[in-house]
């Protein structure tokens, strides 16, 4: 049976990659909460590693053509459900809503906020600013983070998959920001709704390279010109900053790449 939250229909697409214990205790804190786990698909990129983008399509190609369900939540397994998901599809029910994700809190106690969009680069990041107000329960974000994202099924439908050139990090990005060029608009419910335990460790190297390659990605599809040529002007600067930055020499390869037109998995 379907779980149904205030008339909503969710089905969950779980991407699982390292520990098979932290798995488990994410689909334990599912069913906790009053979800079946006959609604949950677990994509394994153990196996075949599709990155974030690849594995939530593969696991939307698996269920796409179900007609009982309105909604679709993407998450990752070592996310946990602390409260039963009713802020979320509330939200989701607003007309005009497309995209909702709550407040994440992190194993050190730190936050993941709403997702911003900087408007002089186009680099993403998280406002904390959101939980700082008194009596600020949702506020309409740039975009919502593929750790916890609840998605409605006509988005899918509509605008297409994530992008699976960006492989990890900007993916999440890129699906928002399509998503509200088709008038859809994305909402950061700041209750702490789930917990994020961010099990996989990413070196700094291959990070790097991924931010660098895929922000120029994100740039090339979604910015407005002037932003673009600001780009090619700042690029030998860019180019410094990784250089000179140890830890950011994996960023000069991505850019490389990008050039290069290697996209995917590195």
């Amino acid at each position: 049976m379907i779980f149904m939250s205030n008339k909503y229909r969710i089905k969950f697409i779980v991407i699982h990659y390292g520990n098979e214990d932290l798995l488990k205790l994410c689909l334990q804190s599912i069913k906790k909460h009053g979800y079946s786990l006959t609604d949950v698909t677990v994509v394994d990129n153990n196996v075949v590693n599709r990155g974030f983008a690849g594995g939530s399509n593969h696991g939307y190609e698996l269920i796409k053509d179900q007609n009982d369900f309105d909604a679709v939540l993407f998450m990752n397994n070592d996310v946990q459900l602390l409260s039963i998901l009713d802020p979320l599809t509330i939200e989701l029910m607003r007309e005009g809503v497309g995209i909702v994700g709550p407040l994440q809190i992190n194993k050190d106690k730190s936050f993941i906020y709403e997702g911003v969009i900087d408007n002089k680069r186009y680099t993403a990041g998280h406002d904390i600013t959101v939980v700082m107000k008194k009596n600020t329960n949702t506020k309409i974000a740039d975009f919502i983070s593929g750790s916890f994202m609840l998605v409605k099924k006509e988005v899918l439908d509509k605008i297409g998959r994530f992008d699976e050139r960006f492989f990890m990090y900007y993916e999440d990005v890129d699906f928002c920001t399509r998503a509200r060029k088709f008038g859809y608009s994305c909402s950061f419910v700041s209750k702490i709704l789930v917990s994020h335990l961010e099990s996989v460790h990413i070196k700094r190297s291959v990070k790097e390279y991924y931010l660098a390659r895929n922000h120029l990605l994100f740039v090339e599809k979604h910015a407005p010109w002037g932003i673009k040529i600001l780009e090619i002007i700042r690029f030998p600067k860019t180019c410094f900053e990784h250089y000179s930055d140890k830890e950011k020499l994996g960023g000069l390869l991505g850019i490389k790449d990008y050039f290069f037109r290697k996209f995917g998995k590195k």
